[in-house]
């Protein structure tokens, strides 16, 4: 993905041309009738209806983007979760090994000890 400067600049420079576009057009808006000012008018309507379009589409897109994450984050939150578990439940199992060994080993020196 893009840095976020250069989303950053890509945006001023969309708003620089815009202002540009809109000055431009306001120069040659001065001379026009009110008829041709309709029709740019109805031009303007559907670039906006455009626009809008395009924003819902972005914002649909954003937010199943997030879900989509969200659920891919909890999928390994889950999986980390139970190698935790895993790791836990094999700790407790070499830890109850041990004391079984500790135990046959303390047994074992004790009779060797009774005997002596």
């Amino acid at each position: 993905p893009p840095r976020f400067s250069d989303t950053q600049k890509a945006m001023e420079h969309a708003v620089a041309a815009e202002r540009q576009r809109a000055k431009d057009m306001e120069a040659t808006e001065k001379n026009l009738s009110a008829d041709e000012l309709r029709a740019i008018l109805k031009q303007e309507r559907h670039r906006m209806a455009s626009f809008a379009r395009t924003i819902a589409e972005l914002r649909s897109t954003a937010v199943q983007c997030q879900s989509e994450a969200e659920i891919h984050e909890e999928g390994r939150v889950n999986c980390l979760l139970g190698s935790l578990e895993r790791m836990q439940m094999e700790k407790g199992r070499i830890i109850n090994e041990l004391e079984r060994e500790e135990e046959m080993l303390t047994n074992t020196l004790q009779k060797k000890l009774d005997k002596v």
